[in-house]
Protein backbone atom coordinates (compact mmCIF):
# COMPACT_ATOMS: atom_id res chain seq x y z
CA UNK A 1 0.00 0.00 0.00
CA UNK A 2 3.17 2.28 0.87
CA UNK A 3 4.29 1.64 -2.25
CA UNK A 4 1.20 1.99 -4.42
CA UNK A 5 0.85 5.73 -2.54
CA UNK A 6 4.61 6.74 -3.39
CA UNK A 7 3.49 6.21 -6.91
CA UNK A 8 1.06 7.98 -7.11
CA UNK A 9 2.46 10.80 -5.00
CA UNK A 10 5.84 10.83 -7.76
CA UNK A 11 3.38 10.47 -10.64
CA UNK A 12 2.52 13.96 -11.28
CA UNK A 13 5.90 15.21 -10.83
CA UNK A 14 7.36 12.85 -13.12
CA UNK A 15 4.72 13.98 -16.10
CA UNK A 16 6.01 17.82 -15.11
CA UNK A 17 9.64 17.17 -15.10
CA UNK A 18 8.98 15.16 -18.65
CA UNK A 19 6.88 17.89 -20.58
CA UNK A 20 9.21 20.79 -19.34
CA UNK A 21 11.99 18.74 -20.44
CA UNK A 22 10.32 17.89 -23.68
CA UNK A 23 9.87 21.75 -24.54
CA UNK A 24 11.58 22.98 -27.23
CA UNK A 25 14.14 25.85 -26.62
CA UNK A 26 12.52 29.28 -26.62
CA UNK A 27 14.10 31.97 -28.59
CA UNK A 28 15.14 35.51 -27.46
CA UNK A 29 13.88 37.08 -31.05
CA UNK A 30 10.57 35.59 -31.44
CA UNK A 31 9.58 34.06 -34.79
CA UNK A 32 11.69 34.68 -37.84
CA UNK A 33 9.93 32.59 -40.16
CA UNK A 34 7.23 34.44 -42.90
CA UNK A 35 4.13 35.73 -40.37
CA UNK A 36 1.08 35.64 -42.28
CA UNK A 37 -1.33 38.25 -41.18
CA UNK A 38 -4.93 37.80 -41.21
CA UNK A 39 -7.85 39.18 -41.42
CA UNK A 40 -8.52 42.11 -43.69
CA UNK A 41 -5.19 43.73 -45.71
CA UNK A 42 -6.60 46.79 -47.06
CA UNK A 43 -6.36 50.49 -47.27
CA UNK A 44 -7.14 51.93 -43.73
CA UNK A 45 -9.36 55.32 -43.24
CA UNK A 46 -8.14 56.66 -40.15
CA UNK A 47 -5.19 58.02 -38.74
CA UNK A 48 -2.26 57.18 -40.90
CA UNK A 49 0.28 59.87 -40.49
CA UNK A 50 2.21 61.51 -38.00
CA UNK A 51 0.35 64.79 -38.71
CA UNK A 52 -2.97 63.32 -38.13
CA UNK A 53 -1.56 61.45 -34.86
CA UNK A 54 -0.49 65.10 -33.05
CA UNK A 55 -3.59 65.97 -33.41
CA UNK A 56 -5.92 63.02 -32.29
CA UNK A 57 -7.21 62.60 -29.27
CA UNK A 58 -6.16 60.05 -26.27
CA UNK A 59 -6.53 56.20 -27.65
CA UNK A 60 -7.15 56.86 -31.30
CA UNK A 61 -6.13 53.88 -33.09
CA UNK A 62 -3.05 54.33 -35.35
CA UNK A 63 -1.85 52.72 -39.20
CA UNK A 64 0.82 54.57 -40.26
CA UNK A 65 4.09 53.80 -42.30
CA UNK A 66 7.74 55.24 -42.44
CA UNK A 67 10.83 54.43 -40.70
CA UNK A 68 12.64 54.41 -37.05
CA UNK A 69 14.97 57.45 -37.50
CA UNK A 70 16.46 56.77 -33.95
CA UNK A 71 16.37 54.70 -30.51
CA UNK A 72 16.01 57.59 -27.90
CA UNK A 73 15.91 55.17 -24.76
CA UNK A 74 14.83 51.97 -23.63
CA UNK A 75 12.10 51.41 -25.69
CA UNK A 76 11.29 54.48 -26.75
CA UNK A 77 12.24 55.51 -30.54
CA UNK A 78 11.59 58.37 -33.07
CA UNK A 79 9.28 57.48 -35.69
CA UNK A 80 8.92 59.65 -39.09
CA UNK A 81 7.02 59.70 -42.43
CA UNK A 82 6.64 62.29 -44.76
CA UNK A 83 4.11 64.51 -42.79
CA UNK A 84 6.61 65.02 -39.56
CA UNK A 85 8.47 63.16 -36.47
CA UNK A 86 6.97 61.78 -33.21
CA UNK A 87 7.99 59.75 -30.19
CA UNK A 88 6.79 55.90 -30.29
CA UNK A 89 7.40 53.32 -27.66
CA UNK A 90 7.84 49.59 -29.05
CA UNK A 91 8.10 46.60 -26.49
CA UNK A 92 10.49 44.26 -27.20
CA UNK A 93 7.81 41.40 -28.18
CA UNK A 94 6.13 43.69 -30.90
CA UNK A 95 9.53 43.39 -33.10
CA UNK A 96 8.50 39.48 -33.99
CA UNK A 97 12.20 39.07 -34.82
CA UNK A 98 12.75 41.94 -37.04
CA UNK A 99 16.17 43.71 -37.20
CA UNK A 100 16.04 47.36 -39.11
CA UNK A 101 17.44 50.21 -39.54
CA UNK A 102 16.91 53.75 -40.52
CA UNK A 103 16.49 53.17 -44.16
CA UNK A 104 13.94 50.18 -43.76
CA UNK A 105 10.67 51.04 -44.21
CA UNK A 106 8.21 49.67 -41.76
CA UNK A 107 4.33 50.14 -41.21
CA UNK A 108 2.83 50.58 -36.92
CA UNK A 109 -0.06 49.34 -35.90
CA UNK A 110 -0.87 50.99 -32.42
CA UNK A 111 -3.17 54.32 -30.31
CA UNK A 112 -1.98 57.90 -29.38
CA UNK A 113 -1.29 58.00 -25.95
CA UNK A 114 -1.70 61.58 -24.45
CA UNK A 115 -1.53 61.61 -20.64
CA UNK A 116 -1.59 65.18 -18.71
CA UNK A 117 -1.90 67.19 -21.97
CA UNK A 118 1.79 66.26 -22.88
CA UNK A 119 2.83 65.90 -26.83
CA UNK A 120 0.93 62.75 -28.48
CA UNK A 121 3.28 59.39 -28.16
CA UNK A 122 2.17 56.48 -30.20
CA UNK A 123 1.79 53.05 -28.38
CA UNK A 124 3.14 50.42 -31.10
CA UNK A 125 0.93 47.12 -30.69
CA UNK A 126 2.51 45.90 -33.90
CA UNK A 127 5.72 46.29 -36.11
CA UNK A 128 5.65 45.00 -39.68
CA UNK A 129 7.92 45.71 -42.64
CA UNK A 130 6.09 47.89 -45.12
CA UNK A 131 5.02 46.29 -48.61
Amino acid sequence: MKTIKSVLFLFPALLLSTSVLAAPPQSQSGFTGQVVQQGFNGPFQGINSVEMALNASDDAHVVMTGHISASIGEEWYQFVDQTGSITVEIDHDKWMGLSISPETRITIYGEVDKEFAQTATIDVKRVQLAN
